[in-house]
């Protein structure tokens, strides 16, 4: 790590933005961001790559009056890489961001803005008034089977479950690139359920109310999808018989786990945004913590009362829901699963007798060893995450 000293010349180049009574700095190359008090800011304003330390020092005594260890603060902000440049020498691990190419930044721009925010929303409610209007249009459990075969509706359900996923994730990718910020995708578990998450921690640079877009571009997209799946069955109700439907409940589903906010869904980043709370899941998580450890160095008294408040609300809807999450692995997930590959086994013991059996058994060995796949793709993500930097210090 390159030295300082009270010669050094600084440049910081960091996004800073007003968050209640504090500030959020960072950069959206590393994304890294952490909260600071105004002075903090102040601090900062005057590393523009044309004053030393010292120099900085004396200017934030005579004219702010200040007292603030600038080379301290300024080692702190190296270690975490918020640093652009040390006596005009770019950092090796800081670049200047790559903007979005312009075609892209324009097709962005045409799908989520204002107008198309509404008829989003407004396709959204017009899907809930059919389900009201024709409740045979709702879904149940029986639709989950496109075929009576296992192995070919097993297919069919993977294939459209990862085609919705990733068309949800296009709309987050959509949607934050029209703030010229970058997203990153990888997979990932939530409790035990494999997901894909889209890394948006750059929107910390932006302002509070222009981050709703991006949060809730996933869930406008499923909606799309909801409204044009109903009106295909209403006008072309033989057209993929049992296919729409299909569709239908596998977006209903991913609704109804969005709304599941102790799992960190699309839902709970909106509402964390609206209670201007960051870290809102680890301040539950450490104070659940701070309960089991005795020698915890978590001081849930450092919080506001309106964020003692919050976070206790949300701790209550963590547990019960963990608890809910870990009752439906063990009653229903552990003995589906199992049921499914002891089914799979009698399939594929039948080749002397059914080939057609053996075959479909083989489908669904080969969809059960694709999914095990990702999940342990997933897993592994999920605890080399843990143990890494994390990507937000807020």
């Amino acid at each position: 790590m390159k030295t300082i000293n009270d010669s050094s010349i600084i440049c910081t180049d960091l996004s800073i933005q007003k968050d209640a009574e504090e500030y959020i700095i960072g950069s959206i190359i590393n994304n890294v961001f952490i909260r600071v008090p105004e002075e903090a800011v102040t601090l900062i304003s005057y590393l523009d790559g044309n004053k030393k330390i010292n120099e900085v020092n004396e200017i934030l005594k005579q004219k702010h009056g200040l007292d603030i260890d600038v080379k301290d603060f300024v080692q702190e902000l190296l270690e975490l890489e918020l640093i652009y440049s040390i006596d005009g020498e770019r950092l090796h691990n800081v670049s200047s961001q790559i903007p979005p190419k312009k075609w892209l930044l324009n097709f962005s721009k045409v799908i989520f803005n204002r107008l198309t925010n509404t008829i989003y929303l407004c396709l959204f409610l017009i899907s809930v008034l059919m389900f009201l209007v024709r409740p045979d249009l709702i879904p149940t459990y029986k639709d989950i089977f496109v075929y009576d075969t296992v192995g070919v509706s097993l297919i069919i359900i993977t294939v459209t479950t990862w085609s919705l996923t990733l068309f949800h994730e296009l709309g987050h990718y959509l949607a934050t690139t029209t703030l010229g910020i970058p997203v990153k995708f990888n997979l990932s578990l939530r409790f035990y359920w494999l997901v894909v998450e889209a890394d948006v921690s750059g929107l910390w640079s932006v302002p509070q109310k222009a981050r709703y877009t991006p949060y809730l571009a996933g869930m406008a997209f499923d909606g799309l999808l909801l409204f044009l799946s109903l009106i295909t069955q209403i006008l072309f109700p033989t057209f993929f018989p049992g296919f729409f439907a299909l569709a239908s409940l596998l977006l209903i589903l991913t609704f109804g786990f969005h709304c599941l906010i102790f799992l960190r869904t699309d839902i709970y980043y909106v509402i964390m945004n609206f209670l201007n709370i960051p870290s809102l899941h680890d301040h539950a998580i450490e104070y659940i913590k701070s309960f089991l450890k005795k020698s915890s160095t978590y001081s849930f008294k450092t919080l506001s009362r309106k964020e003692q408040k919050y976070v206790k609300g949300y701790t209550t809807i963590y547990l019960i829901g963990s608890i809910i999450a870990v009752s439906l692995l063990v009653f229903y997930t552990i003995p589906g699963s199992l049921f499914l590959i002891k089914n799979t086994i009698v399939q594929l013991s039948s080749f002397k007798s059914s080939t057609f059996y053996f075959i479909d058994g083989a489908i669904t060995l080969l969809i059960i060893f694709v999914n095990s796949t990702l999940w342990i793709f997933g897993a592994v993500s999920k605890y080399k995450h843990l143990i890494m930097k994390p990507y937000t210090n807020t």
